[in-house]
């Protein structure tokens, strides 16, 4: 909490209108490859590192706001990485069980 409580509101806002934003944007591929029934385009390599780079990200976020309760990670941040981790995932479901050609 800030001593200017307007702050923390339009904080509290920013945050998790990036969220939604950001959230969205990972929507668009998920939805292109389940109807083609193909992940081709796709770099492999691309989703792989996306996969470990939130998988550390969640792990930094969660640590940070429950552990150390950190007033820096706010709810928003742990939920969008959790989000991002869970939507990764799928992308590399998709990787495995789809067509590359």
């Amino acid at each position: 909490m800030t001593p200017f409580p307007i702050l923390d509101q339009l904080s509290l806002l920013l945050g998790w209108t990036y969220f939604l934003a950001w959230s969205i944007s990972f929507y668009p591929q998920i939805i292109l490859n389940a109807h083609r029934r193909s992940v081709t385009g796709l770099s492999i390599d691309f989703v792989l590192l996306n996969v470990l780079g939130f998988l550390c990200y969640t792990i930094f976020n969660c640590v940070e706001y429950f552990r150390f309760e950190n007033p820096d990670v706010q709810l928003n941040d742990v939920g969008f990485a959790v989000h991002a981790l869970v939507l990764c995932c799928v992308a590399m479901a998709q990787v495995v069980v789809y067509s590359r050609i």
